[in-house]
């Protein structure tokens, strides 16, 4: 359902785009609509500081003229409005260039709309064959006639070099899923090879072996999904709200918000999202970061961030049982309180903000 709702803003992809391949911090509204919000951002804030000056060296720290790259530039400055101009001039940056998105199920989302909109403006198929076993994607050729598109699926695809990438003006596109960016060098590792379940939430993590692809890639875009909230949130049988009984231990044992914690369920789930980004993902995605930036054959990769995706308060709900109640949306920058279920509410607490004004 959220990816249904996204397909509604089909006509500004493009932007999304354009924005997912900047490095995005904390979003930060500019409207103070509810002063939790304030809270939680100067908490965030002063342990982002902390940790990083206590996680890096000035080894870790890649050496920079101090102007951005040219292809980050030019993305970061667009004012087109027309998709097709755009994909194009997206396509002349990415010339004879590999490259590569890293995350979970809505980066393998941005790979498919991209591919959706290239798909029209080249007349040829970028099917996928799915999360999980996608492979690559020749991408920003010519357009083509109906009848040479039809030889082209009839070939068995094989995989461009740089000299048939630099000779046709195009660009190869990959996706790698990994829910966590768990970023080891070893191959065998068991979090790669062996299933790989969260003893606090009973939740799987998907880890696929990345970083031989990004080692051979000119630009990589990552993105790690907040963390999944306990299996057991949702027994219905402790109420319509589902079982969240944790948060109240956690009000009582880390207490981020002060005297509203235990306030009502809303402010509870705000403090457990909090907890779970200062104690599990911020750590682990640190210590990810580190080995990357280590890592030699990486030296030369350009590397971006794409923000979360922002669950709109319109799909909250979906899926769930009739009987399941919903909560105030006391997370949303809207002046029109609405309502979202407690997932909902959970997952754009760790950080998560729209991209786009609606």
């Amino acid at each position: 359902m959220q990816h249904r709702c996204s397909l509604r803003h089909a006509s500004r992809t493009i932007a999304f785009l354009f924005l997912a391949f900047c490095l995005l911090p904390f979003f930060r509204s500019s409207r103070k609509t509810y002063h939790l919000r304030d809270i939680v951002d100067k908490a965030v804030d002063d342990l982002v500081k902390k940790t990083l000056l206590s996680t890096f060296s000035k080894n870790d720290s890649r050496s920079s003229s101090g102007q951005a790259s040219p292809f980050l530039h030019s993305l970061t400055h667009s004012t087109e409005t027309n998709v097709s101009q755009d994909i194009s001039r997206l396509c002349q940056l990415l010339i004879g260039k590999k490259i590569l998105l890293v995350g979970p199920d809505t980066t393998y989302h941005l790979h498919s709309l991209w591919l959706r909109l290239l798909e029209d403006i080249e007349r040829r198929s970028h099917r996928c064959l799915g999360r999980d076993y996608c492979t690559f994607h020749h991408i920003c050729r010519p357009i083509i006639s109906p009848n040479e598109a039809e030889k082209s699926e009839e070939r068995k695809k094989k995989m461009p070099g740089r000299r048939i990438l630099a000779a046709t003006n195009s660009s190869l596109l990959l996706y790698s899923a990994s829910s966590s960016l768990f970023a080891s060098p070893n191959s065998i590792n068991p979090k790669y090879t062996l299933p790989d379940v969260d003893y606090q939430t009973g939740v799987r993590a998907l880890n696929t072996y990345w970083v031989k692809h990004a080692r051979k890639a000119d630009i990589v875009l990552l993105s790690r999904a907040p963390l999944a909230p306990p299996s057991w949130t949702y027994e219905f049988h402790a109420g319509f709200f589902g079982n969240w009984s944790y948060t109240r231990l956690l009000c009582k044992e880390y207490n981020y918000i002060n005297r509203h914690c235990d306030y009502n369920l809303e402010h509870r789930l705000v403090n457990a999202g909090l907890h779970v980004t200062v104690n599990h993902f911020l750590p682990t995605l640190l210590n990810s970061l580190v080995l990357l930036s280590r890592d030699t054959e990486l030296q030369k990769v350009i590397m971006a961030w794409h923000g979360t995706w922002y669950i709109q308060p319109i799909c909250a709900g979906a899926g769930l049982p009739k009987h399941a109640a919903l909560l105030r949306d006391i997370w949303s920058d809207s002046n029109n309180e609405g309502a979202v279920d407690p997932w909902t509410l959970y997952h754009n607490v760790q950080g998560s903000k729209p991209f786009l004004s609606v």
